[in-house]
């Protein structure tokens, strides 16, 4: 018998039914989402960004070859697994706003951190001239070689 002491109504508990016996079986305790899931900002998206999107001191982008409605959908049917506040689903973490439902890659298979200085290099590469972009990243003292080539892998799947 189990004591259950807090409020079942955030918990999504399943039971296969099949595989209960004398031994237990597979009972599945999920914390339930109360709003749907919804696509990460336009700021994690290296396609989009641009302008006056907030740029943080890091900042985690999608993969333009990832499908992010996938993983929503999965979310959305359940098939994840809980670590601390954390949604794990396909090898991928996401936060959670619970106030809004929007989610944001946080690491994982095709999730990039970059840094502030990254970050404006992609959205000047999204609303300026290739040229002017490279120029910028020539001029900002913390862009490195490796630090744009970074950036250029990913902001050239866009294309």
């Amino acid at each position: 018998m189990a004591r259950i002491r807090h409020r079942v109504n955030q918990y999504k508990v399943e039971i296969a039914p099949n595989t209960l016996g004398m031994n237990g079986g597979n009972i599945g305790i999920t914390r339930k989402l109360d709003i749907p899931p919804k696509r990460p900002v336009r700021r994690h998206d290296p396609c989009k960004t641009k302008g006056k999107d907030p740029t943080k001191a890091m900042n985690s982008m999608i993969d333009p070859e990832i499908d992010v409605s996938e993983d929503l959908a999965k979310i959305s049917r359940g098939q994840y697994e809980m670590v601390g506040e954390d949604i794990l689903v396909n090898g991928r973490t996401y936060g959670f706003h619970v106030e809004t439902g929007t989610t944001y890659p946080k690491s994982g298979p095709g999730i990039t951190n970059v840094d502030r200085a990254q970050h404006q290099l992609i959205k000047q590469l999204n609303t300026q001239p290739f040229e002017n972009a490279m120029k910028f990243a020539e001029n900002f003292p913390s862009l490195d070689e490796e630090k744009i080539a970074q950036v250029l892998e990913i902001w050239r799947k866009c294309k």
